[in-house]
């Protein structure tokens, strides 16, 4: 029989402790080939933070949701969708006319979000790059075969 091999999804996360607005921010991943994460559940949520905290990052960091205006949908910018299912935002946030761009407090474990300028307010940065792979995502049970499945360097 056949084997298919599945794809497999890596992410790669780089905190970057420098200064920036969202805007530029966006700009900076993407010359990385990637965007500002997004945050799919606590797991990834407290992972960003204690990466920020591992660099010293304690002035708060941006992430990849935002608004496109005062419409109140959140979406992610790497991938359009709406900010959905898993959200940590701070109680009254997103605060209608406080800003369309979301950031992560790093003031606390608890790493809520608030919403602010995506111009004006500089803030370190969590990038996400996601790589793709055809590297299974279990262990196969069928022993490969020489020169079929498998070949020996050189040959």
């Amino acid at each position: 029989s056949t084997t298919t091999a599945k794809w497999a999804t890596i992410s790669t996360v780089k905190i970057f402790a420098s200064p920036m607005s969202w805007n530029d921010a966006q700009k900076k991943c993407e010359e990385d080939f990637g965007s500002l994460a997004t945050v799919n559940n606590a797991q990834e949520n407290k992972f960003f933070w204690r990466s920020a905290i591992s660099k010293n990052v304690f002035d708060d960091l941006h992430i990849g949701a935002f608004q496109s205006s005062d419409d109140g949908v959140w979406k992610w910018i790497d991938d359009g969708k709406n900010v959905s299912g898993y959200t940590n935002f701070e109680t009254g946030f997103p605060f209608p006319g406080a800003g369309n761009c979301v950031g992560m407090l790093t003031e606390s474990s608890t790493a809520k979000w608030t919403n602010g300028e995506c111009d004006n307010q500089k803030l370190p940065f969590v990038c996400r790059r996601y790589d793709y792979s055809t590297f299974p995502k279990d262990c196969s049970s069928i022993t490969p075969v020489e020169g079929k499945d498998i070949v020996a360097p050189g040959f």
